[in-house]
């Protein structure tokens, strides 16, 4: 019904090799490629990677598809759509859904749900959120209260920032917009530990809290 998508480098900026760094003895690439394995409705899964190495970090038993991807992609100001430009032909269904392996715990039943979102339910595309209940600020400015008349924070509008873990798009709206985000996204919100991203040993370390406090 669908093809998976991820872009993997073995160097980082942020968090050099955060892919295949050891998450609980665990190369971290191999939990999100693990989970796309568990989504019946995913037809293949694809590793789009200039550096062939990579595959030997990834557990034998996970399906995937290796593709080669330039090496000028690699580069620090390389961008997604920059990459998706070139990779959007490798996808031969109907949809994209493109994840990345930085964000580990996301759910089976989260994912198969976005699916059934797009492809069925009229949605042009789908990603998952984080909500923020708080008093936000932005360029200086409140953002969803009035500083005059300060409500209860469960009384605020929440702020929804991306998580950048999963994306679900038609092909042909990236290939008309370049947008991985349509005209009428359907917004799955998720809490702190299926939205966590990992991009700075901090995060790394928050990580493995979750795992040893057994909350994944």
């Amino acid at each position: 019904m669908i093809d998976a998508i991820t872009f993997i480098r073995l160097r980082s900026q942020r968090l050099p090799y955060k892919s295949i760094k050891k998450l609980n003895g665990v190369p971290l690439c191999n939990y999100a490629l693990r989970v796309m394995n568990k989504v019946p409705e995913i037809d293949d899964i694809i590793v789009y990677a200039s550096d062939k190495r990579i595959c030997g970090y990834i557990d034998g038993s996970i399906r995937y598809t290796f593709k080669k991807r330039p090496n000028f992609l690699d580069s620090n100001s390389t961008t997604f759509s920059d990459i998706m430009d070139y990779a959007v032909d490798l996808i031969n269904s109907e949809y994209v859904l493109y994840f990345c392996v930085t964000s580990p715990f996301m759910k089976p039943e989260t994912i198969s749900e976005m699916i059934n979102k797009v492809v069925n339910e009229g949605y042009d595309s789908a990603f998952t959120a984080k909500e923020i209940k708080n008093f936000c600020w932005f360029k200086g400015m409140p953002l969803n209260y009035d500083p005059n008349n300060v409500p209860f924070t469960q009384d605020l509008e929440p702020v929804l920032v991306e998580t950048s873990g999963l994306y679900i798009f038609r092909k042909d709206l990236y290939q008309k917009t370049q947008r991985r985000i349509g005209f009428k996204p359907y917004i799955k919100r998720v809490g702190i530990v299926e939205g966590h991203d990992i991009d700075y040993p901090e995060d790394f370390e928050i990580a493995e809290y979750f795992i040893k406090g057994d909350l994944v």
